[in-house]
């Protein structure tokens, strides 16, 4: 209310706080490294990833939604066709300039995080049984933040559910 920003500058300030997170949690994981465990890196990385996944599990609706937001266009009577989250912003119209297209662009790129994220769960769901009978930890401590919402006999759900949370975001309310 304060202070109107336009969608673009908006869209551009939750990506950045949403890097500026996953920095913070990238230098930290150095930091400790360093101080701690003498730059052990490779040792570490399981909980570094194990961190990153989890968070990017709790955020995943929020960030599809949020990406997929540029997708989402409602008609009007008189004939335009307005982001649904932003109705300020014309869609597929050259009457807001090229704000819409910018932001489409960006969604459209920025789509592939989800899509890489569901890929990482099904590699870990699918590699899960072969790990378990080899005895590696790391793999289990790196992929907690999926298997251990299910017994790791039933992990293919982890899979489903996640899913599922993408393509409630996707669905416009």
């Amino acid at each position: 209310c304060i202070l109107r920003l336009g969608q673009l500058v908006s869209f551009a300030i939750a990506m950045i706080g949403l890097s500026a997170i996953v920095g913070s949690l990238l230098l930290t994981h150095v930091a400790v490294a360093i101080v701690w465990h003498r730059g052990d890196f490779r040792r570490r990385f399981s909980i570094l990833a194990g961190t990153l996944g989890g968070l990017a599990l709790s955020m995943l609706l929020s960030i599809v939604a949020f990406i997929t937001a540029p997708m989402q266009c409602t008609s009007h009577p008189n004939g335009f066709k307005t982001m649904i989250s932003n109705p300020a912003v014309v869609c597929w119209s050259s009457v807001s300039g090229s704000q819409h297209s910018t932001l489409l662009t960006t969604s459209v790129v920025l789509c592939l995080f989800p899509l890489f994220f569901l890929a990482w769960i099904a590699y870990a769901v699918r590699k899960t049984p072969q790990r378990i009978n080899a005895g590696d930890i790391e793999f289990l401590r790196t992929h907690r933040f999926i298997l251990i919402r299910f017994r790791l006999d039933c992990a293919s759900f982890a899979l489903l559910f996640t899913i599922r949370s993408v393509l409630i975001a996707v669905v416009p309310s």
